[in-house]
C-alpha cells in the first residue's frame, strides 16, 4: 500500500521532477569566490596539519612500542621451556606494547589469546631504565617494577618480581 501511494504522489509530481533533475540551464548566478576560495583551502589544509600535529605532541608513541618475541623466560631459577606455552598460560613467548601504555603477556608466540593472556598497563622510564606494570583487573593496587638492562631498540632485558616469582625476561623486537 505505502509503495502504490509513493508511486501515485511521483506520477503526479512528475513534471516538476523531471525538470528538478534534468534541467539544462542553472537559475543561479555564477559567483567568481576569488581569493576566499584559497583561503578555505589553506584553512582547510592548515586545520588538518595542526589536528595530526597535536595529536601526535599528546599522544607520543613508546620506545619500546610493538611486537616483542621471548627469547628466554627464567621465572625462579628455573628456565622455561621453548614448548612450555602449550600447557602453562605462564610461559609467555609474546609480549605486545600498545599505544595509551597497554602490554599484553602472551604465551601464543603466533596469535594473540586474550583469555591466556595476562594484561596490564605500562609505564616505560627510559632515564631510569624501569618498567612499571600496572594489573587493575586482578587488584587496582597491584604492580610490578621491572629492571631493564641492555635496551638497545631492538633487545632489551627484564628483570625484577612479578606475583611473588622472580622474574629474568630476555626480549628481542619482532620483525615489523
Amino acid at each position: 500500500m505505502f509503495t502504490l501511494g509513493l508511486i501515485y504522489l511521483l506520477y503526479v509530481r512528475r513534471a516538476d521532477l523531471i525538470r528538478l533533475f534534468f534541467r539544462s540551464e542553472d537559475p543561479l548566478p555564477a559567483i567568481d569566490p576569488g581569493i576566499l576560495k584559497w583561503v578555505a583551502r589553506l584553512l582547510a589544509i592548515g586545520g588538518a596539519f595542526t589536528l595530526i600535529f597535536s595529536a601526535v605532541k599528546r599522544f607520543p608513541h613508546s620506545p619500546i612500542e610493538g611486537k616483542w618475541t621471548v627469547d628466554q623466560l627464567i621465572r625462579n631459577r628455573d628456565t622455561v621451556t621453548a614448548d612450555a606455552w602449550l600447557a602453562n598460560s605462564g610461559a609467555w613467548r609474546t609480549v605486545y606494547f600498545e599505544r595509551f601504555n597497554q602490554v599484553h603477556l602472551c604465551p601464543n608466540p603466533y596469535v594473540y589469546d586474550r583469555a591466556r593472556s595476562l594484561d596490564a598497563g605500562y609505564s616505560f622510564d627510559s632515564v631510569k631504565h624501569r618498567i612499571q606494570l600496572y594489573f587493575p583487573a586482578q587488584n587496582s593496587n597491584d604492580t610490578a617494577t621491572e629492571a631493564v638492562t641492555g635496551y638497545d631498540g631492538t633487545h632489551m632485558n627484564w628483570e625484577g618480581m612479578l606475583g611473588g616469582d622472580t622474574i629474568k625476561l630476555r626480549l628481542s623486537r619482532a620483525m615489523k
